[in-house]
């Protein structure tokens, strides 16, 4: 019977990215109810050393986004990682560029460009901008950072 193979999750270390405990509970669950599940996962943190994959059948990668942009060292490391993975036949999931392609402006695109109805998105980068755009998008519309998942700091725009 052959051995079975780890899971290497890989999460942002310590100051790094904005996760912070991600899944946290998850694990923390895994942990005390599946003790068995949980003891065939890795972890290994952005900013460290990259971890050996001997045992390691799958790499996920758990890195906020959009990676590349926000956290770009974290981005090397994961490009590193998965390249590593790859060349040992290990499966990945999430792979590094996935995670560098979530700004608001880039998934209009690519869901426009394969037919999926959206709303528009824009970017602008001064105030004159904002106000040529906010005279073509009419009103209401929202008003929020390109990157992030929260509803924090969005505004309803109603009027000039």
């Amino acid at each position: 019977m052959p051995k079975s193979l780890d899971v290497l999750v890989v999460r942002h270390g310590p100051g790094r990215g904005r996760l912070g405990e991600y899944w946290g509970d998850f694990w923390s669950y895994l942990r005390e109810s599946r003790p068995g599940i949980f003891a065939r996962l890795r972890f290994a943190e952005t900013g460290g050393s990259l971890p050996e994959l001997e045992g390691v059948g799958a790499v996920l990668f758990l890195l906020g986004d959009p990676l590349r942009d926000l956290y770009p060292e974290c981005y090397d490391f994961a490009v590193q990682l998965r390249d590593m993975a790859i060349a040992r036949g290990v499966r990945v999931f999430q792979e590094p560029e996935a995670l560098a392609r979530f700004g608001r402006r880039s998934q209009y695109s690519a869901w426009r460009e394969h037919g999926i109805p959206t709303p528009r998105v824009d970017t602008f980068g001064s105030t004159a901008h904002l106000r040529r755009l906010a005279s073509e998008f009419g009103r209401p519309f929202l008003l929020r950072a390109d990157h992030g998942h929260s509803q924090r700091d969005i505004r309803l725009v109603r009027d000039d």
